[in-house]
């Protein structure tokens, strides 16, 4: 079925089981095309598979395989379907025509022939089949070029490559080529397994399996390169099947990206959130490990007050300040700890509202005069242009302030500590804000030069507490540079080795409103109220027989509850002035409880949460789900009274 390429002519396939009907067709066509005979189908689908007729004249009557079979047999095989195939027959029913043409057949000629129509339809559809394979021909032409030029256009900063069935490139980009380190044209021709090292060779040849493994579905794979200056990147590479016209597999191309940012940066965020997990993680394992610490120092605290208000030895007083001032010591280093937990997690908020610096300079003194056990003056300086009010978050700033204050005394032997505070003038401020600074200055063994740049730093000592008589986390000097900074202010040192210290900060106010200003602070203090009945709900007996005691120390009656279901059922608590109601419980909790009071008892008494848990916005957490205020273990007598003004003031 083979003809020369220089004398060629369209080949007809004619397949009938009558001799004489193939002599009547060669008789009309055979001066016009090659003519290839089988005398039935069987004959006919073994010669399409040594070659490709250009048309087939199919014959319906045949014996064993009629034509309709052979025909729709030829549309089964995909390079055969395209074949035009017009049968011959004396069939005239429309039923067998319209068989025919679902059977693939593009016409139907009826026997006896007309040789003109057989000459005129046989060459209509070679032409228009001709047309056909050339209009399939340019356009998979076309779209494989437009493919590679949208390939290039689109990914001209990236790698390209294209290899042949054989693994031999036949194409490469510029950056392809950079990379690799050579000219273009000495990696095209060469075996693309030659640019990747032994150990990588088997994975690239298990890639290209699995190319053809999943048909036309493009491959995606990540590695790490190193360039030719020894720099490593990470690349991503999509691979892509490219087929000729009969569908068959002709070249791969692969298309490389430089991912090396967008790995770095999933790394990084990776990082971040292992560190993030880490944080919360420490953080509330410090805040369990601190509510746990919390509810016994509350007896520990509790039992000292009690004791000082009986008639001691002089021995037992000195046991008893002893066991103070370790308590006390125990809570700073808790506060502590959790205050730089809240710091390095960015979970501190500051509250701002008006306070008076003349009542913070008072605060200073007394706090002195507290914790000073030593021959030591206090002086305190306030500057007249500072106006009476200022907004700012008191707490924070004491907080400060004791810490410097507690290092002064702890630092000086003889001689003197004094608090400065006056106003900076600092151009850039806003009108309604205020630059406030505060100095504490001692007379003590001073700061060596060598450790003031790192007194801030967490963890950072003062002096040496291997050779010297100091001790200390560390910590408490950069929660007051955190504390400061997110007050927009700046802290430092001034000090030199025997002659003193001076730690100074700055923080940012400000100015009060109107309404503010007629505020009455710090001015008589009202009476403390006489007698309170109060509902203590709280699982842990040494607790309560500790809040119970100092309670009624202070004039109070106290009854007690267990949890919050005993709360509930054994006292109406309507009874009482106050209920204190602690949060974590057996049976029942402390919200569910106040839930419960609150819906029974519309018109109850004041419910105030208890407890030693220390997250940052416990407070307003428990007021919105019905209490009226929150205090935080360990209670102390201050803390009661402070309360109970609050809730009351004077009318009790």
């Amino acid at each position: 079925m083979e003809n020369d390429e220089s004398t060629k002519k369209d080949l007809i396939l004619v397949v009938d089981d009558q001799p004489n009907n193939l002599k009547v067709i060669a008789s009309i066509l055979g001066d016009y095309y090659t003519l290839s005979f089988a005398g039935n189908g069987h004959s006919a689908l073994k010669l399409l598979e040594k070659g490709m007729p250009d048309l087939i004249l199919l014959d319906v009557m045949m014996p064993e395989l009629d034509g309709y079979d052979v025909c729709r047999k030829i549309k089964e095989i995909p390079h055969l379907r395209e074949i035009p195939v017009i049968f011959l027959s004396a069939k005239t029913d429309v039923e067998d025509i319209v068989k025919g043409f679902n059977a693939g057949a593009v016409d139907y000629i009826l026997k006896p022939f007309n040789p003109l129509e057989v000459k005129v339809r046989v060459n209509n559809h070679l032409k228009l089949h001709q047309a056909v394979k050339e209009k399939k021909r340019i356009t998979d032409e076309l779209l494989q070029n437009k493919q590679l030029l949208e390939s290039v256009l689109q990914t001209q900063r990236e790698m390209i490559c294209r290899i042949n069935t054989k693994r031999i490139i036949t194409y490469v980009n510029r950056a392809f080529a950079s990379f690799f380190g050579k000219p273009e044209n000495q990696l095209i021709g060469i075996d693309w397994y030659d640019l990747f090292p032994e150990h990588r060779k088997y994975a690239i040849s298990s890639l290209l399996d699995t190319f053809n493994e999943h048909s036309d579905a493009p491959i995606i794979y990540q590695q790490k390169a190193f360039t030719q200056t020894g720099i490593k990147n990470w690349q991503e590479w999509k691979g892509y099947l490219i087929r000729n016209e009969n569908g068959q597999i002709s070249e791969y191309q692969f298309i490389g990206y430089d991912i090396t940012d967008l790995v770095e940066k999933q790394q990084l965020e990776k990082e971040i959130e292992i560190a993030r997990n880490t944080l919360k993680f420490k953080q509330n394992f410090l805040a369990s490990m601190s509510h746990e610490i919390r509810t016994p120092l509350t007896g520990i605290i509790g039992i000292v007050e009690l004791m000082e208000q009986t008639r001691l030895s002089h021995t037992q007083k000195d046991f008893l300040n002893t066991l103070k001032t370790s308590s006390d010591n125990l809570r700073e280093i808790i506060d502590q700890v959790l205050d730089y937990s809240r710091i390095e997690s960015g979970n501190v908020q500051l509250l701002m509202e008006p306070y008076s610096i003349a009542k913070l300079a008072a605060h200073t003194q007394k706090f002195f005069h507290a914790i000073c056990q030593k021959p030591l003056e206090f002086h305190s300086w306030v500057d007249e242009k500072l106006p009476q009010l200022l907004c700012f978050d008191h707490n924070r700033i004491v907080q400060i302030l004791n810490n410097l204050i507690i290092n002064a005394v702890k630092f000086t032997m003889e001689g003197h500590v004094s608090v400065y505070f006056s106003l900076e003038n600092v151009p850039e401020l806003a009108s309604e804000e205020a630059m406030v600074k505060i100095m504490v200055t001692d007379t003590g063994i001073g700061i060596r030069e060598e450790r003031q740049k790192s007194i801030f730093s967490p963890f950072s000592q003062v002096h040496n507490i291997e050779t010297e008589k100091y001790s200390g986390l560390g910590i408490g000097l950069s929660i007051c540079k955190e504390i400061v900074e997110l007050h927009g202010g700046e802290i430092g040192v001034i000090s030199s080795e025997g002659k003193g210290a001076t730690i100074w900060f700055s923080f940012r106010a400000l100015k009060p409103k109107p309404e503010h200003l007629g505020r009455d602070e710090g001015k008589g203090k009202k009476e403390i109220p006489s007698r309170l009945k109060i509902l203590f709900v709280e699982d842990k007996l040494t607790t309560q027989k500790v809040i119970k005691i100092l309670l009624n120390s202070m004039g109070h009656e106290v009854s007690l509850a267990n949890n919050g279901k005993e709360a509930i059922e054994a006292n109406n608590p309507t009874n009482f002035d106050l209920i204190l109601m602690d949060i974590q419980m057996p049976v029942m909790d402390g919200i569910t409880a106040t839930r419960i009071i609150r819906e029974k008892y519309p018109d109850g008494p004041c419910i105030v949460g208890l407890s030693a848990n220390v997250f940052d916005g416990d407070r307003e957490k428990y007021i919105s789900l019905g209490m009226d205020e929150y205090m935080r273990k360990p209670a102390t007598r201050e803390k009661f009274e402070a309360l109970f003004w609050k809730l009351f003031g004077g009318d009790v």
